[in-house]
């Protein structure tokens, strides 16, 4: 694989770089100072359905995508491509252009077959396949024209301990997560992304989701800097670099017990000082309800600014963003927010864009590299390589004995289709396959019951199907074998169960590795395929 030289970009000396932005803030007006330090989310799949207006009115420093911005590759190409264009009329710079591009449930480009989950990838404890899959998919944003990813995750997680965060964690623990997620970080920095480290100071296991509400963990200074803070360590690495401040209160470190995103002793004491960190501090949404204190969003900007914060997101509000921007304009006018505090901010944020080239040129997006990714099948088989790898490492010390299972040693059961379609595909022995409309425990129960002497597969995409699983009967569940495909916690008692094989993502080609796996535990010579006795919906 030929790897992008990232150090390569900004050839000049860091002097020299500095002196390049400190001219450039002087030539800038006000307006499109503190319009720097804002990255907006916007409606539609144009330009001309409210984007063009937003960087018109906000000149934002950045834009944020999700999915509802996203139809095809080719319309986003163009859509990214000609917004930096008319962004650098308006603003003099062109934006940052980011999106949520973890992998798993947290794609807002969407494959088929789907990109793996964080923690499914991790769990390969293969950091040169974790480095690439990071490159497929940075060279996958960069081709379509963005610049900036809001991942690598960086909360620490602990084995089938149910949280917020779930399979988007990059591992167990503080050493396989910071392992992990660098190297991530390492292959998105290679195909020119920017990672964006999250959600500082860490949510932990904690299950509170901060769109909703506010978490608030007590740990000590002593525990967080053991734990979760451990990962950001040695983050300067990668140039440029960012970290997302999420809206979660830490009582023991800061007594105010302020969110990390308005806390000086978080993002100033904590993560500038303590931690040495250097570059861009990126807000999560000031509009989430973790956020909100009940103070005017223009308030909030300028609080969370002034606590240590480079960049403030609004991601769905125009004309909150529009009121934000106008606010922080009237503190800068009126002395409140120094000029050097602003410049600090506009310095960091100026210098991650020439690095990336911003400073030169508008890059037109590549669509011929992204078409031959897809057609390659690169990242679909580095996908499949990373759950065959899982499964396999969770199967590597279970056995059971098939003999008397009758004529069915399996039942099959699943919600999706696809799991079962690919399960058919490589297995040639007799089974039956029972899909959605039978996922229900009177149903399982009863199956386990007409066919006493078979074991039970049963793949969990959601957590509906989880419930489901969690309730059967005690019988039932020594003879069931769960393939979690979910996320970690989903099973209340996992013990009760013949086995459990944690793979982490929703990519249905588990159902051929699984089938290749039970076909070579099969002993008995193979029977003809009947058709399922239960139809799949």
């Amino acid at each position: 694989m030929n790897l992008i030289n990232f150090s390569a970009f900004g050839q000049d000396d860091t002097s020299t770089k500095v002196l390049r932005v400190k001219k450039l803030i002087q030539e800038m007006t006000i307006e499109q100072r503190v319009g720097q330090l804002f990255l907006v989310g916007f409606s539609g799949l144009t330009p001309e359905d409210g984007l063009r207006s937003i960087i018109r009115d906000v000149k934002p420093g950045g834009i944020l995508f999700f999915s509802r911005n996203i139809k095809s590759a080719r319309q986003t190409s163009k859509l990214i491509f000609r917004s930096q264009v008319y962004a650098q009329t308006q603003a003099r710079v062109p934006m940052f252009v980011a999106v949520d591009q973890e992998g798993g449930f947290v794609s807002r480009i969407r494959l088929n077959p789907p990109l793996p989950s964080a923690l499914s990838i991790a769990l390969s404890n293969d950091t040169d396949l974790v480095d690439r899959m990071g490159y497929y998919t940075g060279l996958l944003l960069s081709s379509l024209g963005f610049n900036m990813n809001l991942a690598p995750v960086l909360d620490t997680i602990h084995n089938d301990e149910k949280s917020f965060i779930g399979n988007r964690a990059f591992g167990f623990g503080a050493a396989q997560t910071a392992q992990m997620a660098h190297a991530f970080a390492h292959g998105l920095t290679m195909a020119k992304i920017v990672p964006t480290f999250k959600h500082f100071p860490g949510h932990g296991g904690g299950y509170t989701d901060s769109h909703l509400a506010m978490p608030v963990r007590m740990d000590s200074i002593e525990q967080l800097d053991k734990n979760d803070w451990a990962p950001y360590r040695n983050i300067n690495q990668y140039n440029p670099v960012a970290i997302m401040a999420a809206h979660i209160s830490f009582p023991s470190v800061d007594s105010s017990r302020l969110p990390a995103t308005f806390s000086s002793v978080l993002l100033k004491d904590i993560l500038r000082d303590k931690l040495g960190f250097e570059g861009i501090i990126i807000t999560d949404d000031i509009e989430m309800r973790g956020a909100n204190d009940s103070s005017p969003l223009g308030e909030r900007a300028v609080q969370s600014f002034l606590a240590g914060a480079d960049m403030i997101m609004i991601a769905w509000n125009r004309s909150a963003q529009k009121s934000a921007v106008k606010t922080m304009i009237k503190a800068v006018n009126s002395g409140d927010i120094s000029e050097s505090r602003l410049n600090q901010s506009l310095e960091r944020i100026l210098l991650a864009k020439n690095e990336l080239g911003l400073l030169e040129d508008i890059q037109v997006p590549k669509l011929k590299t992204y078409r031959s990714l897809i057609l390659s099948r690169s990242v679909s088989d580095l996908s499949y390589k990373i759950i065959k790898d899982v499964f396999t490492q969770s199967t590597e010390s279970f056995s059971h004995d098939i003999s008397g299972a009758g004529s069915y040693p399996y039942l099959l059961f699943s919600s999706r289709n696809a799991f079962h379609n690919y399960f058919k595909q490589k297995y040639s022995h007799r089974t039956l396959h029972f899909g959605l409309s039978e996922m229900s425990r009177q149903n399982i129960d009863r199956q386990f019951k007409i066919h006493h002497k078979s074991f039970g597969v049963v793949y969990i995409a959601s957590q509906q199907l989880a419930n489901v699983v969690n309730v059967l009967s005690p019988a039932t569940k020594k003879r069931l074998m769960v393939i979690n495909g979910f996320g970690p916690g989903v099973l209340n008692q996992p013990n009760s169960f013949m086995s459990v094989h944690n793979i982490y993502t929703s990519d249905a080609r588990i159902g051929f590795v699984l089938a290749e796996w039970l076909s070579n535990k099969l002993q008995t010579k193979p029977l003809e395929f009947r058709l399922p006795a239960a139809q799949l919906e």
